[in-house]
């Protein structure tokens, strides 16, 4: 109960292989864990703990050899992942980024707001920054350019969904 794992399998050569993937990290009663977000920069928080049902984004990944479809991807795992958020009505939405990142997410319109300048997180062996993600906006925006973007994500997933 305390992540859930969305992943886009592609069919390929007759096999199946993972072109993208995330994970949401959830802090609930069941699991009250701190975030990550909250251990690597608890200056952040101190004042001001994550609430229960906030959210970390993390291992997110897309990976393919046509640049044009590893741009898609995205938006294949995006709408899953929000319709997921507002199911469940989790939030806020939190993640830890590089800024190669940060300016992608902002680049392909996720609304975003930098909480902390990068700092080296050893855990990661990298600099990361603390990010927090407005997935209501974000969602809005989705519908907007594609009112039918969420049709397939709105109840609970019993099987596999196919584009």
């Amino acid at each position: 109960d305390r992540s859930i794992h969305f992943g886009v399998i592609e069919n390929y050569n007759n096999k199946a292989r993972v072109v993208g993937a995330m994970r949401l990290i959830v802090k609930s009663n069941l699991d009250s864990t701190p975030l990550p977000i909250e251990v690597f920069y608890p200056e952040i928080f101190k004042d001001s703990p994550i609430q229960l049902n906030a959210i970390e984004v993390s291992r997110y990944i897309t990976r393919h050899e046509d640049p044009k479809e590893q741009s898609r991807l995205k938006w294949k795992l995006y709408p899953c992942v929000l319709a997921h958020i507002i199911l469940k009505n989790y939030g806020p939405t939190y993640a830890v980024v590089e800024e190669p990142l940060e300016r992608g997410l902002t680049n392909s319109g996720v609304p975003l707001k930098r909480l902390q300048d990068p700092i080296y997180v050893p855990e990661y062996s990298a600099e990361n920054m603390p990010i927090v993600i407005n997935t209501q906006k974000m969602a809005k925006d989705i519908r907007h350019s594609d009112p039918m973007a969420f049709e397939q994500h709105r109840k609970e997933p019993t099987s596999f969904i196919y584009y």
